[in-house]
């Protein structure tokens, strides 16, 4: 048989491991990741096995050498693996500081406690907070500081010592001299990205809270929670209706930059005739303009946000919502 896809690689390398490694494997893999392998499994050829040797020997070629050897490489990596804050304090050396502290508390004593602090402090400190913890902790504040505290944490430009200094007293928190120096920080994204954490209701009502004070922000906010990574996590009916949307040019710029996963869970989505015109197309495709990919790729989200506001799509958030 011929050349196996990667996705069919994949399958037989899985389905050839013991299985207490193949379970390991698997734990490392998010959902999406997890349920395109089991399809590619079950879709399988059984003439394909017979090809495993290969297989194997290819993955043996491929790791038997760094393919990396740039420390630019190691840092990227890490960037890419635990966000940049994360990443920054891990490459600069910098011990465990108050915020290690807080990433340790159960989200609802850390809400309960941050309740009692005003809500440009809880912004401040959200802001430098991992994002997963940022967001358990704000789904556990009283709902009427919920749409401030994003509506702050969208409006940040920096973040004063004090305002961090003043959650650290709180928490009986020590450290040493810090510097009165301000971070930048891009508040929007921040923002965006914890709203991804509330349930869908409380999420609108939280962005239109923020567009009746500030509608410059709250459409900022809104136009920066979704990415095309989001919209690739949608139900295959729901991508189908978008993607009907989407002029084949625009989709080719959106899948120029898009990750294997989400280029391939769209070319999923569309004939088997205009996917593999699509892939030929990006295998000899030149240089492009960031902004007309950027352009692209805000389309399709915009026609999601369309579909989803009408009920005709579903969308996981940052942790995923339940489907039945």
């Amino acid at each position: 048989m011929g050349a196996l896809a990667g996705k069919d690689k994949a399958a037989v390398f899985i389905l050839g491991l013991d299985r207490n490694v193949a379970a390991a494997i698997l734990k490392q893999l998010d959902d999406d990741e997890i349920a395109e392998l089991r399809a590619a499994c079950e879709a399988l050829d059984p003439k394909a096995m017979s090809a495993s040797r290969e297989v194997f020997d290819e993955f043996k070629s491929a790791v038997s050498a760094p393919q990396h050897s740039s420390p630019r490489y190691v840092r990227d990596l890490i960037n890419s693996a635990v966000g940049p804050d994360r990443a920054r304090r891990i490459l600069s050396g910098e011990k465990p500081n108050r915020l290690a502290i807080v990433e340790q508390l159960d989200p609802r004593l850390a809400a309960e406690l941050l309740e009692r602090e005003h809500p440009q402090a809880v912004a401040a400190l959200l802001y430098h907070l991992d994002d997963a913890v940022a967001g358990r902790i704000l789904k556990n504040l009283s709902k009427d500081r919920v749409t401030d505290v994003v509506r702050r944490v969208a409006a940040l430009s920096n973040v004063s010592e004090e305002a961090l200094a003043q959650i650290e007293r709180t928490l009986a928190a020590t450290l040493g001299e810090q510097s009165p120096e301000q971070d930048k920080v891009n508040g929007v994204s921040k923002a965006a990205t914890l709203v991804n954490y509330l349930d869908t209701e409380l999420a609108t009502k939280v962005i239109d809270g923020i567009t009746e004070t500030d509608k410059d922000l709250g459409k900022r906010v809104r136009d920066a929670r979704f990415t095309i990574e989001d919209v690739a996590k949608a139900d295959a009916r729901g991508l189908q209706l978008v993607l009907r949307e989407i002029e084949s040019d625009k989709l080719l710029l959106a899948l120029k930059t898009a990750s294997d996963l989400v280029r391939e869970k769209l070319l999923s989505c569309v004939s088997s005739r205009v996917a593999d015109s699509l892939r030929e197309e990006l295998a000899v495709m030149g240089p492009v303009r960031v902004k007309d990919v950027e352009d692209a790729q805000k389309r399709i989200v915009e026609v999601a946000l369309q579909l989803q506001k009408e009920g005709k799509l579903l969308i996981a958030g940052a942790q995923g919502d339940d489907f039945v």
